[in-house]
């Protein structure tokens, strides 16, 4: 349990290095905290960071209305759709197996790109969001990433597909990736920072990035856009690729991930 005491900035990056979730960043600006470490947290956000802290601890089966209501209590519908896309944009980003979806990424407290879709549009749709799916065709070699580990890549090439979604924000589709938590940053990859829950945000990557709204054949967008799956490539790739993410953290950072069974 985490007690109602006042602390700083900086105490409570302390206590995320002692093991509570990381994900709890998204309670506070991501700027402010790291920017002023010794200044304190107004009594607002310290209680909704006690508030979710304990509610989300101390519970096996993860309640999608009550991470809602702990996250947005008070705030307007922009500032809610902002609060519930930092909420899941700071899960740490790590290439994992997709099987639990949603409650994987909440359970080990790292995933995908598939892992934060499912999240995120379902938390939109009970926040009462009009959102759909999408998936978007983009390119590896768009991002900061070493040469040697796109290398894995020879035969197989840099194309992928990327897992996104839309949410109809005054009657207007406006894209939303969550992907790259706010750390990734710090070696350059296209962080969507202090989004105001409106405006329109980076893609997966800087470079092109096609969107095909659900549904979608994606066998016919395969086809079209060469994209190949050579499966030993991508193992090899997604294995080196984690690792390089991990090293980074640990050395900007100063934090590991949890590894959890």
């Amino acid at each position: 349990m985490v007690d109602n005491d006042k602390f700083t900035r900086r105490e409570f990056l302390n206590l995320i290095d002692k093991g509570i979730k990381f994900y709890f960043l998204s309670s506070l600006s991501f700027n402010d905290l790291y920017s002023q470490e010794n200044s304190p947290i107004s009594v607002e956000y310290q209680r909704q960071l006690i508030r979710t802290i304990n509610s989300l601890n101390n519970k096996k089966n993860f309640n999608l209305d009550e991470i809602i209501n702990n996250l947005t209590f008070g705030l307007s519908k922009n500032e809610g759709r902002a609060k519930l896309f930092e909420f899941v944009q700071s899960f740490p980003y790590e290439i994992s197996y997709f099987k639990e979806g949603e409650s994987l990424l909440l359970k080990k407290e790292k995933g995908d790109c598939r892992h934060k879709r499912e999240l995120l549009y379902n938390l939109y749709l009970k926040y009462g969001e009009c959102v759909r799916l999408v998936d978007v065709v983009y390119d590896w070699a768009d991002l900061p990433i070493p040469k040697e580990i796109l290398l894995e890549l020879r035969n197989n090439g840099t194309k992928s597909l990327h897992d996104g979604l839309q949410v109809k924000i005054n009657n207007e589709w406006v894209y939303i990736d969550p992907t790259w938590d706010p750390d990734l940053g710090l070696i350059n990859f296209p962080v969507n920072y202090n989004w105001d829950g409106a405006s329109k945000m980076n893609g997966v990557t800087l470079g092109e990035n096609i969107i095909y709204p659900h549904p979608i054949n994606k066998q016919e967008i395969i086809l079209k856009n060469n994209i190949k799956f050579i499966k030993d490539e991508i193992n090899s790739f997604n294995k080196d690729f984690n690792r390089y993410l991990r090293n980074s953290r640990i050395d900007t950072c100063g934090y590991n991930l949890p590894i959890k069974k």
